[in-house]
């Protein structure tokens, strides 16, 4: 039986590396001899992202927050 910690590490480095992996996926969009594309998509895009990202972050830190609760 694995500890809240073991399946933290087990899991969590490749659930990273899969959306690194995906990252590089997307960037490969960015080749202008096989895409078309403009700023406004960009900016979409990253927003879209950044957005997520931030919402993820938020998560984690909220239950770290509540975790380490001191009087």
């Amino acid at each position: 039986m694995l500890t809240k910690r073991e399946r933290f590490e087990k899991i969590v480095p490749k659930r990273v590396e899969k959306i690194l992996h995906t990252l590089d996926l997307l960037s490969n969009c960015a080749n202008p001899y096989s895409y078309e594309y403009t700023s406004e998509d960009i900016e979409k895009i990253f927003k879209a992202l950044t957005k997520k990202l931030n919402e993820t972050k938020t998560v984690f830190n909220s239950k770290i927050s509540k975790s380490n609760f001191n009087l």
